[in-house]
């Protein structure tokens, strides 16, 4: 693998990588993923999902193909986990290889293990082994992003490790320099080594700060196992919102290490509850507790604490965050009741529903 330290930020990371694909293989398209996000720059922009944010601004990269990610809670394909065969990357498959699909070959494939502003949506193993090897068998670079989940937020220093596979190029980002200074790198298999002298320059790209205070960050990742840390304290969470199953509002608790996500949705209709799940952040707000909302429409509670959180301050975090999820869910419910009472009152009485 090569090292290449491009501009500051994980956008300008995301640039390199796509523009070093295009000059490896001599191609032009780019497949990315339904729900994904990689940055705010004109190709970063590109290959995200969010359609809100490229919208004020015309004429994107052109080239750009969204393909269905493995969100099986809510199924872009409409399946069902206990039956489905990952069909939504056999759909990539067959698009790809069909002399009629309609895509040239793609110059790269770029994708996220765990899409962090798409609501904490975890990659299925299968998912990412099956796109890793028809990427392989095509010849198509492979990048993954893990700006929000590399430098041991996911618990390995990489989430892709856990996936049992190996990109041709890694993104990483925010993290890297341990305390927040500017610093971005891309790491790419030689084959794609193809850069002539000054073909990706950058005034910015080398912050010195960043570099000795990363390079302490890794010493002290190893020296106080912040990594196993990372782990016990993923199982912690898991067992601590284990409660939120049987919450009719909260559709799926999931994450990995210390990346997590809460998704709400209206227990009657399954339409996703992004009212509820900034109500929650408000109310965990009053409590003391900071949280993130992301997804469709928001409709997810994040949680993305510190790698060196102790055990002490996850029971009270989620204590916090049971009590604000309880008690939104609770108006919510008796919101509906009273719904209810003044529809059958109104029936009574023949008078038109408020």
């Amino acid at each position: 693998m090569k090292i290449h330290f491009c501009g500051p930020t994980g956008a300008n990371a995301v640039d390199a990588a796509i523009k070093l694909c295009k000059t490896a293989t001599g191609r032009a398209d780019i497949v990315s993923f339904q729900g994904g996000f990689h940055g705010s720059s004109a190709a970063g922009m590109a290959l995200t999902g969010l359609v809100e944010q490229k919208r004020p601004v015309a004429n994107g990269m052109p080239g750009v193909h969204f393909f269905p990610f493995s969100y099986c809670s809510r199924c872009p394909v409409g399946l069902h986990r206990a039956t489905c065969s990952t069909n939504c990357v056999q759909f990539l498959e067959n698009s790809l290889k069909d002399p009629l699909g309609g895509i040239p070959l793609p110059a790269a494939v770029i994708m996220e293990m765990v899409q962090g502003e798409g609501g904490v949506v975890l990659a299925t193993t299968e998912f990412a082994q099956t796109v890793r090897r028809v990427t392989r068998e095509l010849g198509i670079p492979l990048i993954i992003d893990e700006i929000q989940t590399g430098c041991g937020r996911t618990g390995t220093w990489f989430a892709f490790e856990q996936f049992g596979i190996e990109p041709d190029v890694i993104i990483a980002s925010k993290a890297l320099s341990g305390i927040g200074l500017p610093v971005a790198l891309i790491i790419y298999s030689k084959e794609l080594d193809c850069w002539l002298p000054g073909a990706h320059t950058g005034t910015f790209r080398g912050n010195q700060l960043a570099f000795a205070a990363g390079a302490a960050a890794v010493e002290v990742i190893r020296r106080d196992d912040v990594l196993g840390n990372v782990r016990r304290r993923g199982e912690q969470i898991r067992r601590l919102l284990s409660p939120l199953a049987v919450n009719p509002w909260v559709r799926e608790v999931r994450g990995r290490g210390l990346m997590w996500g809460i998704e709400l949705a209206d227990p009657e209709t399954g339409r996703p509850a992004g009212d509820m799940a900034r109500a929650v952040q408000l109310s965990a707000l009053e409590l003391g507790l900071i949280l993130e909302c992301g997804g469709r429409d928001d409709a997810v509670v994040r949680l993305l604490p510190p790698l060196n959180i102790t055990e002490e301050l996850v029971e009270a975090a989620c204590k916090l965050l049971l009590a604000a999820i309880t008690e939104q869910s609770s108006r919510a419910g008796q919101a509906a009741l009273d719904k209810q009472a003044a529809l059958a009152a109104n029936k009574t009485t023949g008078e038109a529903a408020p």
